[in-house]
């Protein structure tokens, strides 16, 4: 047999593990090599004189191509078997990048502890990545709030005027019904149309800032500015025979522009320390 030069940590495991079985080959206590790389557990194995291994795939069929890529999780026979050197030592190996083999080896074995210095890694990048997201997310909220602010202090004044006017509407239906106008009753309701008819095209104009979170408002306020001015036009005959088939089509629009009106005005303050001119 060629002699073979071997490394210290291995004469050790030598002094007590080797044998000769008379006319037979050698024998060696078969080291444990779990938890190596397969190229480092060859290595090991055939510094002790072994040169045949049958390598498996511990969980799949897959083709071992690049040894340092894999893992070994069990072998046969099992570590500290006395072994002749010239057997097949079989080692069932893992990808070991792979949980599921990790996951069978010694806690301090090389890749078992690589596998966790890269999970770790990983994580705190992750962690990392999330607390930037966070932070991003967090000043494009303070940014959202300030326009959504400015926006509000710039609209309030308006949208103020628009539900005074809007109440003044309610207060002609009202002398309406009373019978308050007379003959004077046109004009009042023409002028009131015609306020209703301006409130609508000034509250249209209140154009929220881009990246306002509350841009979607200003569609529902526009169309409960206009869903007011159709009530107010119910009233325009309301006199003689269609007084009161008006009037009940008032009631009805009305209603709904009312509701229409405080919901986008809720929405469109939320958040915010000004209180909406909500109509009762």
């Amino acid at each position: 047999m060629p002699s073979r030069r071997v490394p210290m940590f291995l004469a050790v495991l030598l002094l007590g593990g080797v044998g000769l079985t008379g006319c037979g080959a050698e024998t060696v206590d078969l080291p444990d090599v779990v938890g190596l790389p397969l190229d480092e557990a060859h290595r090991v194995l055939e510094e002790l004189g072994f040169e045949e291994f049958d390598d498996r795939d511990a969980f799949e069929d897959r083709a071992i191509l690049m040894d340092a890529n894999w893992v070994v999780v069990e072998s046969q026979p099992a570590p500290g078997a006395s072994v002749a050197v010239d057997e097949t030592v079989a080692l069932e190996v893992g990808k070991r990048d792979e949980r599921r083999a990790v996951e069978l080896l010694p806690a301090n074995s090389p890749v078992a502890v690589e596998f966790a210095a890269e999970e770790a890694r990983a994580q705190a990048e992750e962690a990392a990545r999330q607390a930037e997201d966070a932070a991003a997310e967090a000043a494009a909220a303070r940014e959202r709030a300030a326009l959504l602010s400015s926006y509000v202090d710039r609209a309030d004044p308006m949208l103020r005027l628009a539900t005074n006017v809007y109440a003044e509407i309610d207060a002609v239906a009202r002398g309406i019904r009373a019978g308050e106008y007379g003959a004077g009753q046109s004009l009042v309701v023409s002028k009131t149309v015609a306020a209703a008819d301006l409130a609508r095209l000034r509250v249209a104009e209140l154009v929220p800032p881009t990246g306002s979170r509350r841009a979607g408002t200003h569609e529902a306020l526009t169309a409960a500015a206009a869903k007011w001015a159709d009530a107010a036009r119910t009233l325009l005959s309301a006199d003689g025979v269609g007084r009161t088939s008006s009037l009940a089509r008032f009631d009805q629009v009305r209603a709904e522009a009312q509701v229409a009106w405080n919901d986008a005005l809720a929405a469109l303050y939320r958040e915010t320390a000004v209180t909406p001119p909500l109509l009762p």
